[in-house]
């Protein structure tokens, strides 16, 4: 699923595995814009997730997305999220270089910005977010939570949090050590103040995202711009 734009709308891209393998699927470069907590949607602006176990979905590529207010309309912290993905066992998660603006919306709940875990009980393994913007989420930044022992191969870092100054200000689950060690409390510093368009993410020439992320092989972003800048 890629290059779309998603506005007005519920829960703007769903997998939902129930009793069939979902497997080996890549979402990127959508810009997902408004997105609201309605009767039969939980207002997410991309969502992973079934009822059944996690075998049954891995291999998941999320990459290069700007999702802007996911999640209005909704007072539960069950509702609404940037990035929500119901998973475990081996994962084979990769979530890396996308921006998530105002989750929550003018509301102060929701499942954060990106949130990993699993439902079942199944620890995590081969889960990697990197190069990720959060911006002003309404509720938590960046969430994992998962049963079971040890968790393998769960790797955060590189990422940008604004206005966040310290890890204290939000819940990062049940990571406790070595992780984040080069992510970034500042304000990305888009070039401009009320992002309405994917455009408008495009970033000053002192943000100090640019350059600020490990390279995971993308040579280019949502509207084409040279990833990395520098030499």
């Amino acid at each position: 699923i890629q290059n779309n734009s998603f506005h007005n709308t519920g829960e703007a891209i769903t997998f939902w595995s129930g009793n069939y393998d979902m497997k080996n699927n890549t979402i990127r470069y959508n810009f997902i814009k408004d997105v609201y907590a309605k009767r039969n949607t939980n207002g997410g602006g991309i969502v992973i997730t079934g009822n059944t176990v996690p075998e049954k979905r891995h291999s998941y590529f999320i990459y290069g997305n700007i999702i802007l207010n996911p999640g209005l309309g909704t007072n539960d912290d069950f509702q609404g999220g940037g990035i929500t993905v119901n998973i475990g066992g081996d994962a084979n998660l990769s979530i890396y270089n996308n921006v998530i603006y105002n989750e929550g919306g003018i509301h102060r709940n929701g499942r954060g910005a990106i949130r990993v875990y699993n439902s079942q009980g199944y620890p995590l393994k081969n889960v990697y977010i990197y190069n990720n913007i959060i911006y002003e989420p309404n509720y938590r930044y960046l969430f994992l939570s998962a049963g079971g022992t040890p968790w393998e191969n769960v790797s955060v870092d590189n990422n940008i949090y604004y206005p966040a100054t310290d890890f204290s200000a939000f819940a990062l689950g049940e990571i406790s050590s070595n992780h984040d060690n080069h992510s970034i409390f500042a304000d990305p510093l888009f070039i401009s103040a009320n992002p309405q368009t994917r455009e408008d993410f495009m970033l000053q020439n002192n943000s100090p995202a640019i350059d600020a992320g490990i390279d995971v092989g993308l040579t280019s972003d949502i509207i084409g711009t040279s990833i990395p800048q520098g030499v």
